[in-house]
């Protein structure tokens, strides 16, 4: 009777293979694992639609397929998709392929029990992050929905943000407060009119508002990201900017660029759009120091709090290289209030 691993009529995993005894020999193995899914198999790539009923990916390396290859060209379009690669038992080739972005690896030739094993594994975890998957976009849909009902106010739209954001993982709501907060402090340092202080202190805590998009266990993981999961974590901006762009809010509708720059660099090697110095919004320059300063000094699952010396002295390390270096001269001017201010805000958050 076969495993119950992965089990579903509307969901696809496709296997990439250009050995067709090969080929059929793992699609066997699959099939005792994940008896109810539809595999579709073949050695052409583009031919292979990828598409959202996909759960995940099986790449062999061999012939036509260079499995490692294609694992970096999927990672370059798509953080999300679970991939799992078949690569000969030969030094180096396993560390390489999880390098190229796979999360899951499988021995050839294929030794059953092992393939057996580490293939439930792989698919197990596969169909919960698609299941998780459709939670996550239902989750966005609700707050695209929020921003673009004119019978909310922008104090509704906000209130009912915070409490979708502290539902889906409260550890990141809580941190968006305090980003707003110290957004305050730098940006009436950095000489903002009171009017514009005023509403960058009430989008500030948007900035992350994207991560309603990404599984909280990964948000909280402890332990190093795999380079799919770097770039799915990263994809965190740009669902953001979705998320607010086409409000009714003019307020929401300006969080959104601070939503998509935040993680913009001053000398250009940040993301998305690898923008540079004043081609990031002020906005979006103030509070990306500020939730960086934030994410420092918190203690996560995965890192200690950083100490208020080491906080300092990374970002002015890091003056015209992160942060615009006219922020960095406020930090630094500001830092005694802002390091209370930290400490008003851990205290009442515990």
């Amino acid at each position: 009777m076969p495993d119950s691993a992965v089990s579903a009529h509307d969901v696809s995993l496709v296997l990439i293979c250009d050995d067709g005894a090969l080929g059929a020999a793992v699609e066997t193995l699959l099939l005792r694992i994940a008896a109810d899914v539809c595999i579709r198999r073949g050695s052409d790539v583009q031919a292979l639609r990828v598409d959202k009923q996909t759960v995940a990916v099986l790449a062999v390396h061999g012939g036509a397929v260079d499995a490692l290859q294609l694992a970096r060209q999927m990672r370059a379009k798509d953080g999300r998709l679970p991939l799992c690669i078949a690569v000969p038992d030969e030094t180096g080739m396993f560390e390489a392929a999880f390098l190229s972005g796979a999360d899951e690896c499988v021995r050839l030739p294929l030794c059953e029990v092992e393939a057996m094993i580490r293939l439930r594994r792989w698919l197990a975890v596969a169909r919960e992050q698609y299941d998780e998957q459709d939670e996550l976009e239902l989750l966005r849909h609700s707050m695209q929905q929020i921003g673009q009902d004119l019978r909310f106010s922008d104090d509704d739209m906000l209130r009912s943000f915070d409490r979708l954001a502290h539902f889906h993982d409260a550890v990141t709501s809580a941190h968006e407060r305090r980003v707003g907060r110290y957004t305050r402090l730098l940006a009436q340092g950095m000489g903002l009119p009171e009017a514009d202080i005023a509403v960058l202190e009430r989008i500030a805590p948007l900035h992350d508002i994207g991560k309603i998009g990404i599984a909280a266990s990964l948000l909280n993981k402890n332990g190093k990201l795999t380079p799919g999961e770097t770039m799915l974590m990263r994809s965190h901006a740009e669902m953001g900017y979705e998320i607010l762009a086409n409000s009714v809010s003019p307020l929401l509708r300006s969080a959104a660029t601070v939503a998509l720059s935040h993680h913009e660099r001053f000398d250009g090697e940040g993301y998305p759009q690898g923008l540079r110095g004043e081609q990031i919004a002020v906005e979006a320059r103030i509070v990306g120091l500020a939730d960086v300063y934030d994410a420092l000094t918190s203690e996560r699952p995965y890192k200690k709090a950083w100490t208020w010396e080491e906080v300092r002295f990374f970002i002015i390390e890091n003056k015209s290289i992160c942060f615009d270096p006219a922020l960095v001269d406020v930090f630094v001017r500001e830092g005694e209030q802002i390091r209370a201010l930290q400490n008003e805000l851990m205290l009442a958050d515990s």
